[in-house]
């Protein structure tokens, strides 16, 4: 072999794409196409529902009240009636972040409470209490209280 013919055949295996190395686990292996599918969309699911934790947990307090009463007017409540969800003042709201009217006239409400807490702070027995309390002095048996997270329900026996 010449000098010249060892030059063409190092140059012709430089264009060689190297072989693609598999890195799946010998569990993701074994799955089958449904499954793989699956762990998939639990994934995509996992990752969006980061994302939204944190757009909301981002949003001031005043934002995530006016969040749970647009989104409990798209979830049906209030029906029809325009403008039936009110986010109440910021300082001295009594207990109570939002009303959503029932009827047209007004005379069903829905009392809500709005909580946006980390994801390290937790919620006890006191906060639902207050929101109780709040409910009474409305003269009102429906109430929603709302939290951007998980109660610690070790704190919450109170019904």
């Amino acid at each position: 072999m010449n000098k010249k013919s060892k030059i063409d055949s190092i140059e012709l295996f430089e264009n060689i794409p190297e072989p693609q190395v598999n890195t799946d686990t010998e569990e993701e292996q074994s799955l089958t196409p449904q499954e793989s599918l699956y762990r998939s969309f639990q994934e995509i699911q996992k990752s969006i529902y980061s994302e939204i934790i944190q757009a909301i947990l981002s949003k001031s307090p005043r934002e995530f009240e006016r969040l749970v009463v647009s989104l409990l007017q798209k979830m049906g409540y209030g029906g029809e009636i325009k403008s039936s969800g009110t986010v109440t003042q910021y300082s001295n709201d009594k207990g109570i972040d939002g009303v959503i009217k029932e009827d047209v006239l007004g005379l069903g409400r829905i009392y809500i409470q709005a909580k946006r807490y980390d994801t390290k702070s937790t919620i006890g027995r006191e906060d639902i209490q207050k929101f109780v309390g709040a409910l009474a002095v409305a003269q009102s048996k429906k109430g929603v209280f709302i939290l951007s997270r998980a109660p610690n329900m070790a704190h919450i026996d109170i019904f």
